[in-house]
């Protein structure tokens, strides 16, 4: 991001940062390729061309009707997740509109531990609990208190005992 904001600076005529503002559809010339975006900012509709890059993030924060996850792996949609709230798959979405191909959209990782926010434990959005929390000797324990895995597993592992151990 810094290399990004200095090359604004010293090449605006190439480079140009807009904040606070949507993409809302990619533009295509009549051979198909991408020449721009479509956005909003300050309640217009503008235009920029050139070439794009989309960078937006996952989108296992996406918990929508159209949501990726919910068409791509079902059986986590309803799991809450430790990505963003900003990862709700707006770049994936408007390039598949426009045509784009994409692939393993079904590979998705299940983080076995995240923080449960007293206040509000039923947030989607969780933060992430790392597995050094694990390491220096924190403990799963199912709903009757028992420990059920060893937690210096892998996390696909720890996530399948999970799975299988449904008391959580």
């Amino acid at each position: 991001m810094e290399r990004l904001e200095d090359l604004a600076v010293s090449h605006p005529e190439r480079v140009k940062i807009y904040k606070k503002s949507r993409v809302v559809s990619l533009l295509k010339d009549p051979s198909g390729s991408v020449i721009g975006a479509e956005f909003t900012r300050d309640g217009k509709t503008e235009q920029a061309y050139g070439p794009v890059i989309l960078a937006t993030g996952g989108y296992a924060a996406d918990f929508t009707d159209d949501s990726l996850l919910k068409k791509h792996r079902p059986e986590l949609w309803d799991l809450p997740t430790t990505n963003g709230e900003h990862c709700t798959g707006d770049g994936h979405k408007l390039a598949l509109a426009i045509g784009a191909n994409a692939v393993d959209l079904e590979k998705v990782q299940v983080h076995p531990t995240g923080l449960v926010d007293p206040k509000e434990p039923d947030a989607k959005v969780k933060f992430l609990a790392a597995e050094a929390l694990r390491g220096v000797g924190g403990l799963l324990l199912d709903n009757t208190g028992s420990r059920f895995v060893d937690e210096l597993q892998h996390r696909d592992f720890v996530t399948g005992k999970i799975w299988e151990n449904k008391k959580v």
